[in-house]
Order: structure tokens, then C-alpha cells, then sequence
């Protein structure tokens, strides 16, 4: 009888195996920290030679981004029409010129989050972000005024898609990937 007790016992699930709903808010103030420590301080960094060219590319607006990028090869004519929003003088033009990249990084952690939760499980998901943020790499490609980030998040989102075309074959998720 005490045998089949313990069986049950053990059988049973328990009330503290589900995950905390608490994660993803303790993942996201230490990625708040990380972002506070390691990114902000470089964002007013100033513009090293290839950053220095991205403004001058996109310093006169987006018409003459696109003339301006063309002349150089190998230059994203779509990332510096983009920069040209961006564009400020004094204080804040270092800052406001890495906002695209530091909005793709996020962009990039949330498509590896899905992606850890298709290929691991379900938990994985929020406890993906905390390295990728931290690395050495991905914190120079958030605070640079380069297109780096923006071809990790859109490299990442292709990942995400064609895995999830993998599973479910529907026609949209195709189309999205």
C-alpha cells in the first residue's frame, strides 16, 4: 500500500514545475541593465570612418542618399535612404543615427526567441535573448550606424519562417519566409 502511494507520488505533477510567469520580466530588466551598461555609453560614441560615410551619405535627405550611395560601391542604398530620418546636428546626431540598429537588434532578439522555442522548447525562448545581448558582436552591430543589425534581424526572421513553413506547410508562413 505505502508502495503505491509513493508511485502516485511521484506521478504527480507538481504546482512549482510550471515555468514563472515572472521570466520574461526578469529577462527583459537584465536586458534593460545590459542595454544601460554596455550599449547606451557607446551610442555617443563617435562616428568611426564607415559611420562617418553613412552620414554623409544620408545627411541631405533621401533623394540625394540615393545619389549620394550610389557612387559608393558596395554601399545599401535602402539602409541610407533609411539613415536619412535619422539625421540630426549637435548632441544627438550620433545617438539618433544608430536608433535603426539598435530597433533591428530587438527586432533580431525576438526572432531568436521564436526560434529557440521552435527548434528547443517553449522556455527557451526568453532565456535566448540574455546572450545574444550581451555578446561582444551584436552590441557593436546595435550601436553602429551600419546595416549589420538590419540583415541579422531580416537573416533571423527568414530562419524563424522557413521553420515554421517546415512545420506547418501553410501558404502564408511561405510567403512571409
Amino acid at each position: 500500500m505505502e508502495a503505491a502511494v509513493t508511485t502516485e507520488a511521484l506521478t504527480e505533477p507538481t504546482r512549482g514545475a510550471e515555468p514563472s510567469r515572472d521570466v520574461p520580466l526578469r529577462i527583459l530588466a537584465l536586458c534593460a541593465a545590459v542595454f544601460l551598461l554596455a550599449w547606451l555609453p557607446r551610442m555617443h560614441w563617435g562616428f568611426w570612418t564607415d559611420e562617418a560615410g553613412t552620414f554623409w551619405m544620408a545627411c541631405k535627405g533621401w533623394r540625394e542618399a540615393i545619389s549620394r550611395t550610389g557612387t559608393w560601391p558596395g554601399q545599401s542604398i535602402p539602409y541610407s535612404v533609411l539613415e536619412s530620418f535619422f539625421v540630426s546636428a549637435g548632441f544627438w546626431k550620433e545617438p539618433l543615427l544608430r536608433i535603426p540598429s539598435v530597433l533591428a537588434i530587438a527586432a533580431a532578439a525576438w526572432q531568436l526567441k521564436r526560434v529557440a522555442e521552435l527548434v528547443i522548447d517553449r522556455s527557451a525562448g526568453w532565456l535566448a535573448i540574455v546572450p545574444f545581448v550581451c555578446a561582444p558582436e551584436i552590441v557593436r552591430f546595435g550601436t553602429s550606424a551600419r546595416p549589420y543589425a538590419l540583415a541579422l534581424a531580416a537573416s533571423l526572421a527568414s530562419f524563424r519562417y522557413l521553420l515554421e513553413w517546415q512545420e506547418s506547410q501553410n501558404k502564408k508562413t511561405a510567403a512571409k519566409y
